[in-house]
């Protein structure tokens, strides 16, 4: 990138960048929605060569990718690598906190599962026969 009169495929190089230095070494500075910014030279410093702007699979999701990482999408949403997600049950309301999204509330008949605080593991479980849900459990 610092050099003048070559190019990169546009594979190679993805995202804004900007020319800092008298050399005119390249500074990665933002990545489009569903990648992650893999490093920068503010923080912490990185060769321009070291820099790139890394795809979440379809089995994550990021919701800035200036600041956060690409997460593994939550058991009770179905993701497409970026910010856009879809629940797997009518009803169920997540909501995001910080960089992860967070199931909040779940529909008549479901409970929230936390997935044991992996965050990943996280879904409205159905109540078991003979109880109802109330709050945050099952009660017979």
């Amino acid at each position: 990138l610092n050099n003048a009169g070559l190019t990169c495929s546009s594979s190679q190089a993805i995202g804004a960048w900007t020319f800092t230095g008298p050399d005119g070494t390249a500074e990665l500075i933002s990545c489009p929605a569903g990648h992650q910014r893999m490093s920068s030279l503010s923080a912490p410093p990185q060769p321009h060569n070291g820099q790139r702007c890394k795809a979440c699979l379809s089995s994550e999701y990021i919701l800035n990718p200036n600041e956060d990482v690409c997460k593994t999408c939550p058991k009770g949403l179905a993701c497409t690598g970026g910010a856009t997600y879809t629940s797997r049950l009518a009803g169920a309301a997540w909501e995001a906190q910080g960089p992860n999204l967070v199931l909040v509330d779940c529909p008549a008949g479901y409970v929230v599962s936390d997935g044991g605080g992996n965050p990943a593991l996280q879904e409205c479980v159905m109540c078991p026969a003979g109880t109802q849900c109330e709050g945050a459990g099952c009660e017979t």
